[in-house]
This record gives C-alpha cells, sequence and structure tokens, in this order.
C-alpha cells in the first residue's frame, strides 16, 4: 500500500561522465510503501540514477532528497559541500542497495556479511546484529547457510543472501539495480519471488530492471527512461498500454510482454 509521504525526492538531478550527459534535469518521487520500476534501454541512465541516489555517484547539478534531508551535500557558511565521509555512510545506511554482481565478501560466512554493517557503522550489539540477521535469512530461505561461505552458494542465494544483507540495517528505502541480469534464467524467480514478498510488506523500492513481466506485475508505477531523461511514467496500465507505434511500444515490443491494449490512449 502506497503511503502519502514522500520517502524520495529528486529534483532536477544532472550527471556527466566528460562529454556524455549520463542524467539530464532527472525528477523523480518516490512514495512509502511504493514500488517504482525504472525501465528503458541500455545505456539509458537507469543505473546512474540509482547510484546516484545511493551516494555512490556525486551528481553535478540538483538535488536528492531522503525524507527531507539533502543527501550528499550540507549547506555550511552559505556554501554548498560535499559531506564527510563519515556522514555519507550514515546516510547510505538508511538505503539498502543490491547490485546486478552480488558483492558479498568472499572471506566471511553469509551470517558475517549481515551483521558487518549493522555492527560497524550503526553500532548494533553483536548478539543483536546477530539475532536479525538470522531471521532475515529465514526470510530469505537461507536459514541452512548462516555458516557457508559465498562461494558454496548458487547465485541466486548469493543474490538472495545480498538482499538480506540490504535489510540488515532496517533502510528506509531498497534499491535494486539489475539484480536478476547475472543469474542463470532458472534462478531468476527466485530472487523476484523474495522481491515480490518484500513488496507485499509494503517496502518502499525502487528497481532498475529489464523484467518487464516483473515490473508488470509488482510495480505501482513505472519510469521509462532514454538518453538520461525520464519519458514516461505512470502506472503499470498506463505504461504498458503505450500506442505500439511510440517510443515506448517499441521498447515494449522488444520485451516480449504483451501491451495491455492496442487501443491505449498514451501518447508520444
Amino acid at each position: 500500500m502506497t503511503g502519502d509521504s514522500m520517502v524520495l525526492s529528486a529534483r532536477r538531478v544532472r550527471k556527466q561522465f566528460g562529454a556524455l550527459v549520463a542524467l539530464d534535469d532527472v525528477d523523480l518521487d518516490v512514495a512509502e510503501g511504493s514500488v517504482v520500476a525504472i525501465i528503458g534501454p541500455s545505456g539509458s541512465g537507469k543505473s546512474t540514477l540509482a547510484r546516484c541516489i545511493h551516494q555512490l555517484e556525486r551528481i553535478d547539478a540538483g538535488a536528492i532528497y531522503l525524507d527531507g534531508e539533502l543527501l550528499g551535500f550540507e549547506h555550511k557558511s552559505g556554501k554548498l559541500l560535499p559531506l564527510r565521509d563519515r556522514d555519507l555512510s550514515r546516510q547510505r545506511a538508511q538505503m539498502g542497495m543490491v547490485f546486478q554482481q552480488f558483492n558479498l565478501f568472499s572471506h566471511y560466512t553469509i551470517l558475517e556479511n549481515l551483521i558487518e554493517g549493522p555492527t560497524r557503522v550503526l553500532g548494533v550489539p553483536r548478539k543483536e546484529a546477530e539475532e536479525k540477521a538470522r531471521a532475515l535469512l529465514a526470510r530469505v530461505r537461507l536459514s541452512d547457510k548462516v555458516d557457508a561461505y559465498p562461494r558454496h552458494l548458487s547465485g541466486g542465494q548469493q543474490q538472495r543472501a545480498a538482499i538480506a544483507r540490504a535489510l540488515a540495517n532496517e533502510p528506509r528505502l531498497m534499491l535494486f539495480d539489475e539484480p536478476t541480469s547475472a543469474l542463470d534464467p532458472e534462478l531468476v524467480g527466485e530472487v523476484l519471488e523474495v522481491m515480490q514478498d518484500l513488496a507485499a510488506g509494503g517496502m518502499t523500492m525502487v528497481i532498475v530492471t529489464h523484467e518487464m513481466s516483473f515490473a508488470r506485475d509488482v510495480a505501482d508505477r513505472i519510469v521509462f527512461m532514454e538518453a538520461g531523461r525520464i519519458v514516461k511514467e505512470g502506472t503499470p496500465k498506463e505504461i504498458f498500454g503505450a500506442p505500439p507505434e511510440s517510443r515506448l511500444g517499441r521498447f515494449l515490443a522488444t520485451s516480449g510482454v504483451a501491451l495491455t491494449s492496442p487501443e491505449a490512449t498514451l501518447a508520444d
């Protein structure tokens, strides 16, 4: 269920890599409890937007707010200055990020992977962190892998462990950057099922994905990006009802997902 308050707001966000404009005046709002799926062709800026939200990339212009707090910068002595690393880590801890690759610490057990953030960044007592970690691993159906190392898990299991690790800090927002793209096809479903459970439980989520059926069935709102801009956004019914001849319609046609209605009125 979508709440009334905005967890995340991005305003006129711009990001360049040399001469390449990766994000061009992007505005995005994410309401509490909502699921926003970001779709679009490769190179459209989807992953860059997710990385900028998580402060892994510093924006060149605009602003991003989490619960009304400016991310990545602070006003000091009349100037806008980058945050110190300690404050940046505190902000990042409020957002869980799941990447294409699993990024688990290979020399830690799965349990140790989950308690690293809460104990080191948030100062949670180890016993409390372990109890929460075991509960999270049960939630993603990995209770039997507590003492295993990442190399002992399948790709799907590693990604589920990565989701549990991202949840360990009790984030306000979960970010997913193509979380199934590195998985074998038969393992995709188990990860999407965990994400669907999170959505059903009211977790606020931003999902960069090429899984069109998942976006259609789970998202409250879908954002279509191209060339660093948000071209269209709307409900799944509106987005998947795009006219076949529109740019969005042509993109969706390549995904193999049927459009909602060939008579839809959403125009380019």
